[in-house]
């Protein structure tokens, strides 16, 4: 004698429910992963925005506290930023970015934080130049003011105008 008795058509899920369960599934994935793969990029792409700003405000910093000019250099083809101000030493930004400076590879802060010259640096995902997510970063002339944004401009052009601040 059996404790339970168990009729022959509840024991689980049919094919056919099975194949409809696995077809939204697929239908949600495909609709979410392109979304979700654009949110990383973007997320990457603030990181090193967010790192290249830092390693610029830290030598503005050291600059100012030291009493003495203090050069960053970003080299765009390794992706790094080298500066003797940089307390932790140089940086690298990840493979998958691209730098792209205006004219000016080599920003001087003075004593006074202050700069002699502008620069305009746009990151944006390597082999991609023209996708939608770029992000720059403007160094204004004279008061050293830094201002990151979105950039929305040419990349054989860099100009200073085409960073606008995110909202």
């Amino acid at each position: 004698m059996w404790l339970f008795n168990v009729r022959d058509n509840d024991r689980g899920f049919t094919l056919l429910e099975m194949i409809v369960v696995v077809l939204l599934i697929g239908i949600i994935s495909a609709i979410a992963t392109p979304s979700i793969l654009s949110s990383l990029e973007r997320n990457k792409l603030d990181t090193a925005l967010n790192y290249l700003r830092g390693s610029l405000e830290e030598s503005q910093r050291e600059a100012m506290r030291k009493s003495r000019s203090c050069p960053v250099t970003i080299n765009p083809t390794n992706r790094t930023i080298t500066g003797d101000c940089l307390i932790t030493g140089s940086r690298t930004l990840d493979s998958g970015i691209t730098i792209l400076p205006n004219s000016n590879t080599t920003i001087t802060f003075s004593f006074k934080g202050n700069t002699t010259n502008n620069a305009t640096i746009v990151l944006y995902m390597s082999g991609n130049a023209n996708s939608q997510e770029k992000r720059c970063l403007a160094i204004s002339e004279g008061v050293g003011i830094l201002r990151t944004g979105i950039y929305s401009g040419s990349t054989s052009f860099i100009n200073e105008s085409n960073c606008s601040a995110k909202l």
